[in-house]
């Protein structure tokens, strides 16, 4: 278990070592920093968008107060080494929202290049805590005070043109570079205020050319790496503008204008939910970098379309492009609803709510946005509340008219749109997906809605002659499920499993998840109506939640307040049962707790009931045995038992479906494997 320190030493010991690999027959010197005792620091996740739309790049870093970054020449972000970062996807870490604590790390300084990173070795300790809302290095508390002693939605700017050694900076000088900015027709600040209806307003800084100030470093731009450029350029820019406060407090935004010649061919980057961004070379001039890095200093994540994360060219959160004065476009309606600029014209709804009675909604583009609140009913985003609130899949309608601020959008022109966010709940950072294009009388399923036996269709009923309404039809496949489990569980030797639970007096705060271990793909969870206090719950009440054979699942429970579920508030439990034995029990707990276990493989199923890991129905790389054949079979229907049977009963190269998939197949009575 990884140990949680007290108390904060940093520091302190130097050591000055070479680099025996230096180019030309030079040494590189290094002076190392050794973090003792505990050190800690915010951890910030870095994006960068590239020339080549095949790469991109997602880094942590950790940022050190101002008073310790004097410690490091004035460094205080620092790229983190020796962490993978499947680490921090584990812990579900928000960019701006946690600390990370090391001991045995230390801080890597070039002598020559002056570049810093954190380097965290084999053997050292790291442990991940989630801040408080209220402590002030939570995002949230910057940007609630700055917004409080300024205009609700102003955010104070400061733009660096760096000149580097050789006397090389963007071609733009400070002129230029606050039309591109701030006073052209299309710029960051002109952009930002008409998509935003004029709530979030990008006000340049009191400083230098009306907020552009010239910042010189000591080292080369040519041929170096971006994070050298920025670990100079924000520590000169903090010794030159940050005075007593330090460039966090003073300003809401710092874009730092690159010079050209850096390695890596990068176009810009930014730190979520923080104040800095960087622009390489010219890029600093191009409204769609500009309003792709600041949406990730405001907590938007990537627009993306199939495989491709920026692939969604209908937001400026897809790629940038290299023109001075366009596209003019605006956000995708994931954005929209995470914005707030849209409050009074968007909603949360569950279609499961309203089975026997399909509604009907009005769509309008964001040019339609009503601020005063005399629209009739008219929604710019609406969301389909799935698992959003605890911080999972939900889906998104939004109407994309390119009409006003989105007159130049890329893609989906004039269509009802259909959006997933995966993660980060409707308020959070999270990337989304562009995942339908609808025109009139097209219709969208989503299946299995809230990981029911039940299907939800999208339908554009009609787009009026004006362009303005789309009117959709939200519509499900049949009634609200009663009990999602069935009693039986075909075919299957081992993998019947049951939950007992009682909950304490606030029943509501309990809620679980059972899911594959590697797959991570959800089996079964709270039921939508969740629980009351003090009451006992057999889950399913008939019959099992059946499993799979051979695979490893965890069962998560969780508590809203924080206090589990005994024994404060009364005496609740949780006990899970697998083919009739007790294999976990528990209660008492903090927020969460998680227990890990695996089904194993019955001992009578012949040897050669193995569905074949190759086969893909016509070619399609979706259609499995696993993912297409047995879709939905941990939690079997009658509807379900129907739809498998009729995919097994196919045929692929002369050979029935139930062939290629003996396992799945004999979960309803097909197939060689099918005891009968």
């Amino acid at each position: 278990m990884i140990t949680r320190f007290t108390g904060l030493a940093i520091f302190l010991a130097i050591i000055t070592i070479a680099d025996s690999s230096a180019v030309r027959g030079n040494i590189n010197k290094y002076r190392r920093h050794l973090l003792e005792d505990e050190a800690e620091c915010v951890l910030y996740l870095k994006d960068m968008q590239f020339r080549d739309h095949n790469h991109h790049e997602e880094t942590w870093a950790c940022e050190f107060t101002r008073e310790q970054g004097k410690r490091f020449g004035g460094h205080t972000m620092m790229d983190i080494e020796g962490v993978p970062q499947e680490l921090f996807e584990s812990q579900h870490v928000v960019s701006g929202q946690a600390i990370m604590k090391t001991r045995g790390a230390f801080i890597e300084q070039s002598i020559a290049i002056d570049h810093v990173k954190m380097v965290v070795p084999n053997d050292a300790l790291v442990d991940i805590e989630i801040l408080s809302e209220n402590d002030p290095r939570h995002h949230q508390q910057r940007r609630q005070r700055h917004l409080a002693s300024s205009k609700p939605g102003t955010l104070r700017t400061l733009v660096v043109r760096v000149i580097d050694a050789d006397k090389k900076a963007v071609a733009a000088n400070v002129a230029q570079l606050n039309d591109d900015i701030f006073t052209d027709s299309v710029s960051l600040k002109t952009q930002y205020a008409a998509c935003s209806k004029d709530q979030l307003i990008i006000e340049p800084a009191n400083v230098g050319y009306n907020g552009i100030v010239e910042v010189p470093i000591n080292i080369v731009a040519a041929n170096s790496i971006a994070s050298t450029l920025e670990s100079a350029a924000v520590a000169k820019a903090e010794e030159m503008y940050g005075g007593s406060e330090g460039l966090r407090e003073k300003f809401d935004l710092v874009m730092f204008c690159q010079p050209p010649g850096s390695s890596g061919g990068w176009v810009a980057y930014a730190f979520a939910n923080h104040w800095a961004s960087f622009y390489n070379d010219f890029f600093c001039q191009r409204v769609s970098a500009q309003m792709h890095e600041v949406g990730h200093n405001l907590g938007l994540g990537h627009s993306g379309i199939n495989g491709d994360k920026y692939g969604d060219v209908s937001s400026m959160m897809g790629y940038s492009f290299n023109l001075d004065d366009g596209p003019i476009q605006c956000f995708n309606t994931v954005e929209n609803f995470q914005t707030g600029w849209y409050n009074l014209q968007k909603a949360s709804t569950n279609p499961l709510d309203y089975v026997s009675t399909p509604k009907t909604f009005v769509l309008n583009g964001i040019e339609d946005y009503k601020k005063d609140g005399s629209s009739n009913g008219e929604l710019v985003t609406l969301r389909l509340k799935q698992f959003g609130d605890n911080g999972e899949l939900d889906y998104y309608i939004g109407y994309n008219r390119a009409v006003g601020a989105n007159r130049g959008t890329r893609a989906a022109v004039n269509k009802v749109v259909v959006l997933e966010k995966p993660t980060g709940g409707p308020n959070g950072i999270g990337n989304s997906k562009r995942i339908a294009d609808l025109s009139v009388g097209d219709t969208h399923t989503i299946p299995n809605f809230k990981d029911t036996i039940y299907d939800v269709y999208i339908t554009v009923q009609s787009i009026s002659a004006d362009l303005k309404d789309a009117t959709i039809i939200i519509s499900t496949s049949e009634s609200y499920p009663t009990s999602a489990p069935t009693s039986s569980c075909g075919s299957s030797i081992n993998g019947r499993f049951k939950l007992e639970i009682k909950t304490d007096t606030y029943g509501k705060e309990s809620t679980w998840t059972l899911r594959e271990k590697d797959s991570r793909v959800v089996v079964a969870r709270t039921a939508l109506e969740g629980y009351v206090g003090n009451k006992e719950y057999s889950i399913p009440e008939d019959g099992s939640i059946c499993l799979q054979e051979g695979t490893c699942y965890e069962f998560e429970i969780r508590d809203g307040y924080g206090d589990g579920m005994c024994c404060s508030n009364g005496d609740g439990y949780y006990q899970g049962f697998l083919d009739g034995k007790q294999i976990f029990q528990g209660g008492q707990f903090g927020s969460s707790e998680i227990v890990p276990f695996c089904v194993e493989v019955g001992s009578i199923e012949p040897f050669d009931c193995v569905d074949d890991p190759n086969f893909k129905y016509n070619n399609d790389e979706r259609k499995t045995c696993k993912g297409w054949v047995g879709r939905g079979k941990n939690n079997l229907s009658p509807r379900k038992i129907r739809r498998i049977k009729r995919r097994c009963r196919k045929t692929y190269n002369e050979i029935k479906v139930w062939d290629y998939c003996p396992k799945t197949c004999a979960l309803v009575g097909l197939g060689q494997c099918a005891r009968r």
